[in-house]
């Protein structure tokens, strides 16, 4: 059985706290740029922009509890012309909010802002200085206004010295992360193989093997022709021992080998990060792809690339009795691995959503029915795992035996609707799975 779930991803911490009594950031409610660098300059005040958007959990939370506290509101409404900016439209917002629309349109337009909150903060000329992303408690708050107030910090000052030549080269591996954390990978990735390529490499070995080092080249490797690539070649056992991880640099050079053979071959336009992948409509040439990545890498790393390239194609075309095979060779090629609770749920995913749910070949749901047999072994008490056993079993015709762990997963779930109503099936005789394509 698929476990369900809610999975929330927002940026920001929990947390929770009382208002300061009547101490808050005096937003100024100016919805025209010139008025704001006027009252800016007459005030002598940087500006702190505040975008949100009408469904920001983070954002009400911060409204509610961080921009609340005393000694927050004290220090921004001394220092700031604070402004508070919606960046989606409501038909519940009120004539101030709407006022503002256009000036956030603007500021959308000139800074992209792509995730809420985002803080921007600006000279009383209107320079952009610094910029973050994601919900804060206060002290994490107190901390991001000391850092928007120090230029040795700051984003974009630090941005306009490294475009001037004028950053010490040690300072770029902060600069091209935090350009990766708002979302400026382009930039980020020029910085990241300036630092690596014409500073980091000239270095001895005792600073290019330091554990942080090795960490930002493996991040930001992505080419056989980077020099970083060839270093990783040179040095590959002495990097593993410096990660005390034997399998470091293997997942690099996997990294490598998708985005040189493996995405330009899947997809229109090579992956970048972009959740928008397009696939090619052509079959892929398996044999081809395998003997280019073969020339340059042994058939552990070839085998290893081509399943899982197989396994991102036919599950986009839905080709899934092609798909059950080729999860039949990567168990038998790799094993089931049910060392923890996460990695027997991986194996109870393909068991129920790929290949019960779609796959009809005999041979492919019997060997399911082995791999979900060692999942149990290994975790005996999980009604969603013994609840894919039962129905695989009762796909393959062993009734009897299904029914014993259906009557199981009944007797230990929670939540038993559903186990009953496919224990109910069983006893009828009736499939429990839909027949797909």
């Amino acid at each position: 059985m698929k476990f369900t779930g809610v999975l929330i991803l927002c940026f920001g911490l929990f947390f929770y706290g009382f208002s300061q009594g009547s101490c808050n950031v005096n937003f100024v409610k100016e919805s025209r740029w010139e008025q704001i660098l006027k009252k800016a300059k007459e005030e002598n005040k940087n500006i702190f922009i505040d975008c949100v958007a009408s469904w920001c959990g983070p954002c009400k939370r911060m409204d509610k509890f961080v921009y609340t506290d005393c000694k927050i509101s004290d220090y921004v409404n001394e220092r700031y012309i604070a402004i508070k900016l919606q960046f989606d439209s409501t038909t519940n917002d009120d004539e101030s909010v709407r006022a503002m629309y256009s000036l956030a349109e603007e500021i959308n337009r000139k800074y992209i802002i792509a995730a809420y909150p985002t803080f921007l903060f600006f000279s009383p000329k209107g320079e952009l200085l610094h910029k973050d992303i994601g919900g804060r408690e206060p002290n994490g708050f107190k901390s991001l206004l000391s850092e928007a107030s120090d230029s040795s910090k700051q984003f974009y000052t630090l941005l306009k010295r490294y475009d001037n030549r004028k950053l010490d080269p040690r300072e770029m591996m902060q600069l091209s992360k935090m350009a990766t954390r708002l979302h400026l990978s382009k930039k980020s990735k020029i910085i990241a193989y300036d630092y690596i390529d014409n500073w980091l490499m000239k270095q001895p070995d005792s600073i290019i093997l330091h554990p942080s080092n090795i960490a930002f080249m493996g991040d930001y490797i992505n080419s056989s022709n980077k020099k970083a690539y060839s270093f990783f070649r040179k040095k590959h056992n002495t990097i593993n021992t410096a990660m005390r991880d034997s399998g470091y640099v293997r997942s690099v050079y996997n990294r490598i080998i998708n985005e040189e053979y493996i995405l330009p071959e899947l997809y229109i336009t090579p992956f970048l990060g972009s959740d928008k992948r397009v696939f090619k409509s052509s079959t892929p040439d398996w044999e081809l792809m395998y003997k280019k990545i073969r020339k340059q890498y042994d058939t552990s790393y070839t085998n290893w690339n081509i399943l899982f390239a197989k396994i991102d194609w036919y599950r986009e075309q839905a080709l899934w009795e092609n798909l059950g095979k080729v999860y039949v060779e990567y168990f038998n090629r790799y094993g089931v691995n049910t060392s923890s609770l996460i990695l027997s749920m991986g194996v109870n995913t393909v068991c129920w959503d790929v290949i019960f749910k779609h796959v009809n070949d005999v041979g492919v749901l019997n060997k399911s029915t082995e791999w979900m047999a060692q999942v149990l072994k290994a975790q005996p008490d999980v009604p969603e795992f013994i609840d894919t056993y039962a129905n695989l079993l009762y796909k393959v015709g062993k009734q009897q035996q299904a029914l014993v762990m259906q009557e199981k997963a009944v007797s230990i779930a929670q939540n038993k609707e559903s186990y009953i109503e496919n224990l109910n099936k069983m006893k009828s005789g009736i499939p429990t799975w839909k027949n797909s394509k």
